[in-house]
């Protein structure tokens, strides 16, 4: 051990460190389960509902963190609202307190018919 400390060197200065963090926002789960960044919604599981996160956001996507856990990932995009289909199922079970493959499917068809409406939303303006 002692050995190792004659190789150690100090680290850079704090004005180098800076250069390589990555800046961290906190962001409130809101009810629906999402968060918001530069205007558009972001999902994230339900276990995280009304928590407090951190996001990170660099080369092109979205991190959020539970603490030190890994809570979602997702690309940065220009829709309005961005559900994962795993969170917006979970966030149904959780909701209807249902667990079945009828409500997983339902939740699954919902999702699809929300996207297309705002596709459609999209394409008006």
């Amino acid at each position: 051990m002692e050995k190792e400390k004659d190789f150690l060197q100090a680290l850079p200065d704090a004005q180098v460190r800076n250069l390589y963090r990555i800046p961290t926002l906190s962001v409130k789960v809101d009810p629906q389960c999402m968060i918001s960044y530069k205007g558009n919604k972001y999902s994230v599981d339900p276990r995280h509902l009304g928590k407090k996160l951190d996001l990170q956001a660099y080369e092109g996507y979205l991190y959020l963190y539970d603490n030190t856990e890994l809570a979602a990932v997702h690309a940065i995009a220009d829709k309005k609202w961005n559900y994962q289909e795993e969170h917006y199922t979970a966030l149904t079970v959780y909701a209807l307190k249902d667990d079945s493959e009828e409500i997983r499917q339902l939740a699954k068809k919902n999702l699809k018919t929300i996207g297309d409406l705002y596709d459609e939303r999209n394409d008006d303006q």
